[in-house]
């Protein structure tokens, strides 16, 4: 496993060795010793979601004490990830980066503490799997709505996303609890 920086600071994509024979494929997708540990992260949940395609979810967060770092892979399908850089301490508050995540390339991207994170479903039947760092907590969720225009984030929408109702109503980044 080796970790590759992404253009927001903290951000990184994990690419996953991949020993391959005539019976398939083997691959370490979690080993604490290697790229967790130099990255403080200690999994204490794990999710699994299953979205159709043209789905937008995010873009979502918590707050202190429940902040959560993540880790996205994309087990069947494929995502444009979106994370956004809400520390207002940091240079690059407000700046957002993505990458396209599926399951051929086994890379997972590691979101620390601090991004809101959102993705939209490329390919029908998606299955995610994130680790995190903290427990869910609903009092701590927050969120900042996806087409903010202060955000200028490119989805790459070829339609009208396929939302929840708690995500349409979700606030702009000006209005919304962010980190110090």
């Amino acid at each position: 496993m080796k970790k590759i920086p992404l253009p927001l600071p903290d951000l990184y994509l994990i690419e996953n060795e991949v020993f391959k024979d005539s019976r398939g494929s083997l691959s370490e997708v979690y080993k604490d010793e290697q790229v967790y540990d130099t990255l403080g992260f200690k999994n204490v949940l794990e999710l699994e979601v299953v979205s159709v395609k043209g789905v937008l979810r995010g873009l979502h967060y918590q707050l202190d004490p429940y902040a959560q770092a993540k880790i996205v892979r994309v087990v069947s399908g494929k995502i444009l990830d979106i994370v956004v850089d809400i520390r207002k301490s940091s240079k690059t508050f407000g700046k957002w980066c993505s990458y396209v995540l599926g399951d051929e390339s086994r890379q997972q991207l590691y979101i620390p503490r601090g991004f809101a994170h959102g993705y939209y479903t490329i390919e029908d039947s998606t299955k995610i799997i994130y680790k995190l760092d903290n427990i869910y907590d609903k009092s701590s969720y927050r969120g900042i709505r996806y087409d903010d225009e202060s955000l200028d984030i490119d989805w790459c929408l070829k339609d009208d996303p396929i939302m929840s109702e708690q995500d349409l109503a979700l606030p702009k980044l000006s209005k919304a609890e962010v980190f110090e």
